[in-house]
């Protein structure tokens, strides 16, 4: 069994709803540690950082929020059980309750830029007209390697746009 912990509170917050879910559905309970509580669920082992997964932690994080403002943790291994957590927790208890303290009443916010290279595809070639791809099957050696040259222009100008995005 391992502790999969979501985030860090005080202690004499309100604990989790018995409605609130975590990784896969499982039960959230709170876990205490002196001026501390973590917001836990137990699982059999711990879980693998997939979409799903981050998401339902995500999610916990969230629940926690409504009530006060939590520290959340990292999406992690976890602890083998509750004396391994609340050793941890007690060991940078000064450290967490300063954290705690300087976020309170704060929130995080965040942007997600998603890439659709599909649409990126489809309007590259409509703006670089040299990048369009050949319209029918090459009927030569050097027609094939010119098509080929411009499907390589054209991802690599995809890519350089999303990086140009990224950055």
């Amino acid at each position: 069994m391992t502790l999969h912990v979501y985030c860090i509170r005080a202690a004499g917050e309100p604990p989790p709803g018995a409605e609130v879910r975590g990784i896969g559905g499982a039960g959230v309970e709170a876990v205490d540690a002196g001026p501390l509580c973590a917001w836990v669920s137990r699982l059999q082992s711990p879980p693998a950082p997939e979409a799903d997964r981050l998401r339902e932690h995500d999610a916990v994080v969230r629940a926690a929020l409504r009530t006060a403002t939590p520290l959340p943790m990292r999406f992690g291994p976890g602890f083998a059980g509750e004396d391994a957590l609340r050793a941890a927790l007690t060991e940078r208890a000064d450290e967490l309750l300063a954290s705690l303290e300087r976020v309170r009443g704060r929130v995080e916010m965040g942007v997600r830029v998603c890439w659709q290279a599909g649409a990126a595809r489809a309007r590259v070639p409509a703006e670089r007209p040299e990048l369009r791809p050949a319209e029918e099957k090459p009927a030569t050696g050097r027609a094939y390697l010119e098509a080929r040259r411009r499907e390589f222009a054209l991802e690599t100008a995809i890519r350089e746009e999303a990086e140009a995005l990224a950055e």
